[in-house]
């Protein structure tokens, strides 16, 4: 029998959050829901920490009284004719409510009944047992011995004393991927191919169209990453970069079927370098910004790696408060953090502001004030 899919409409969310729930509907509710127009939709979902909520609530409980509806919030609230899901999103929970919709008889919009009806019908719902939010449950499938070329398996260390923190970094300019970023900022900062010679076999960014060439097998990549040049048998005074017209770079590349997509090639070495640690330079206790969401559908995900996104996305914030106020292992933040600052995503708030309280609970019109301000500023500092 084939699965139904509830077509959901969201009220009280702007565009970013809305691209999120997307994503969560796609990836991690089990095809069980997906976006839809108001016209369209069997289910609502309301989000109750907006300014114009409850007059929201009220409209919808007359312009559609026979279909049900889901109230989001970051605080509890007691409802008895409605659903309720809790702020942060969790899939099971989400889940478990769909399953009971779906065992509701829908009748067609205009078609009044009470609302009592579903939650009669609902209490008799048995509510599975939760399933553990895991990366293998992500498009790009990764197993346990995977996991630890991902990200490591260093335990967490008191960020508050200097004295213990030593082991959380690493010196990138010490490893490949150093060359990599380099290649990467020359090829957009000069708009040509970049060749990086000196390795076992040559690599070739075409940055234009976001590929890279490469002869080398994921087994020799993860061996040069795996380890400082200094440790090697690759000399730091061999890796030349070349910058190359396209027409001449073509010639370079004999078989297609060694070109990858280049944020998720420089997105896996940067993984594979970090391993669940900090490029040196980069400050515990200054803001990081995160300039918005990486394409996450084309990347590895790590654990985590949407409630890192979704709380550091609007406010540039410590790494300490990351850690502190997440509350996941300190190697999950660490190893999005390397990733996204080899692509260019993230890097230091130089702004005086950023560094001076941590950002209030979130609001539409303080996230928008926030990126306008950080554009306004990058525009003048001429980045």
């Amino acid at each position: 029998m084939q699965k139904t899919i509830i077509k959901i409409h969201v009220i009280g969310m702007d565009e970013r959050s809305c691209d999120t729930l997307r994503f969560f509907f796609q990836k991690f509710c089990d095809n069980g829901c997906e976006m839809s127009e108001a016209k369209f939709a069997r289910v609502f979902l309301i989000n109750m920490d907006s300014v114009d909520a409850e007059k929201e609530l009220s409209r919808l409980k007359k312009t559609y009284p026979g279909l049900p509806l889901i109230l989001t919030s970051i605080k509890p609230i007691e409802t008895n004719e409605h659903y309720f899901l809790r702020k942060p999103m969790i899939a099971d929970h989400l889940i478990t409510i769909l399953g009971k919709i779906s065992d509701v008889s829908f009748p067609k919009k205009k078609v009044i009944q009470q609302q009592n009806e579903i939650a009669g019908q609902s209490e008799n719902i048995r509510t599975p047992e939760p399933r553990s939010f895991r990366l293998a449950d992500t498009e790009q499938q990764i197993n346990g011995k995977e996991m630890i070329a991902f990200i490591g398996d260093l335990e967490d260390v008191d960020l508050r004393n200097s004295a213990n923190v030593d082991k959380i970094f690493f010196d990138m300019e010490a490893y490949f991927l150093a060359y990599l970023k380099k290649a990467y900022q020359q090829a957009k900062k000069d708009n040509c191919v970049v060749k990086i010679t000196g390795l076992w076999k040559p690599i070739i960014l075409f940055s234009e169209s976001n590929k890279i060439y490469i002869e080398m097998s994921a087994q020799q990549l993860k061996s040069i990453c795996a380890v400082s040049l200094d440790s090697s048998s690759i000399a730091k005074v061999d890796i030349k970069l070349e910058a190359l017209t396209p027409q001449k770079a073509i010639l370079f590349c004999e078989n297609n079927k060694n070109y990858q997509r280049l944020d998720t090639f420089m997105w896996k070495i940067a993984l594979w370098t970090s391993r669940g640690r900090l490029p040196q330079g980069i400050p515990l206790d200054s803001a990081l910004y995160l300039l918005g969401w990486p394409n996450l559908t084309r990347l590895i995900l790590t654990p985590e790696v949407l409630r890192i996104t979704a709380f550091w996305v609007p406010y540039p914030r410590t790494i300490i408060n990351l850690i502190e106020e997440l509350a996941v292992p300190q190697r999950y933040v660490f190893s999005f953090i390397t990733a996204s600052f080899v692509l260019g995503l993230s890097g230091i708030a130089n702004r005086e502001s950023d560094n001076l309280v941590l950002p209030p609970a979130t609001s539409e019109s303080l996230i928008k004030m926030n990126l306008f301000s950080r554009t306004m500023k990058r525009l003048r500092s001429g980045e």
